[in-house]
């Protein structure tokens, strides 16, 4: 099956992005063809490292239950699922608790917004001693997963995010972001951001840093780049930050997605 699609084909996936209070969220979207079980298994293993710990656990409805089978199983089984959502957590510790989310979208499921897409997810407390590290692995996690886009929250974001959104501006900043495919999704930006070769032109980051609103930009030989908004940790408490994410916002709102009769969404993890 070819991935690839007509570029004028501009139909945007609705993700309704979750805010899961003070807590650190590491996410990205491919297409579902690249998501597989053993990439699942490498995510597990690579936070297996960071948090120096097993991850052996399923989360088929709230509570985390010890794997019966392999890992590679039971995301399998969890996409084959009416959810199609497969979720692994350490259910052992509560210093580094990390829950694992991963989505393969395809067909008939993607409500006709896309053929095939995916999505992983990494979620630990933001004052988990691991959190900062986990925060430090998007790069690898996106790149692992051929992502064309991925976020990661700094601590002093998750724990700042709650006062910062009562502000009007913040309340649906999301972006729409192309994945190269001919279809596009809706989400926010990160405080950490990796962006694919065509998001980085769409949205204007093959630009300097300066001139982009954003403080680091490392581009990529294949076209890509990580993009970092703040040096230090983006936190929304502090005025210059705030005032620097809301002029971002405000230079990429070309790219802002506004939907129709906020209908038509679709679930995510």
């Amino acid at each position: 099956m070819s991935m690839t699609a007509p570029s004028a084909d501009a139909r945007v996936i609705p993700i309704t992005p979750m805010h899961w209070p003070d807590t650190v969220e590491l996410c990205g979207y491919c297409h579902a063809e690249l998501m597989t079980a053993e990439l699942v298994e490498r995510f597990v293993q690579e936070a297996e490292f960071v948090i120096k710990e097993p991850i052996r656990h399923a989360v088929r409805e709230v509570f985390p239950e010890p794997l019966e089978g392999s890992i590679r199983k039971e995301v399998e089984r969890g996409w084959n699922s009416h959810k199609r959502v497969a979720t692994l957590a350490n259910a052992g510790s509560r210093r580094n608790h990390i829950r694992i989310a991963t989505g393969r979208f395809v067909g008939p499921y993607s409500d006709n917004y896309a053929p095939d897409w995916a999505r992983f997810s990494l979620r630990m407390a933001a004052d988990a001693p691991a959190a900062p590290v986990l925060v430090g692995k998007l790069r690898e996690f996106a790149w692992l997963a051929q992502a064309f886009f991925a976020r990661a929250d700094s601590v002093p974001w998750a724990r700042s995010w709650a006062s910062a959104s009562g502000l009007p501006a913040l309340q649906d900043t999301r972006l729409c972001i192309p994945s190269g495919y001919g279809w596009s999704i809706s989400e926010r930006l990160g405080w950490l951001n990796v962006f694919g070769a065509h998001a980085t032109a769409a949205l204007g980051f093959d630009a300097n840093a300066a001139d982009a609103g954003v403080a680091v930009i490392e581009r990529n030989e294949d076209g890509s780049s990580v993009v970092q908004l703040t040096r230090a940790p983006m936190d929304f408490r502090d005025t210059a930050y705030l005032k620097q994410y809301l002029a971002l916002q405000e230079k990429l709102s070309a790219h802002r997605y506004a939907p129709a009769g906020g209908a038509g969404r679709a679930r995510t993890p």
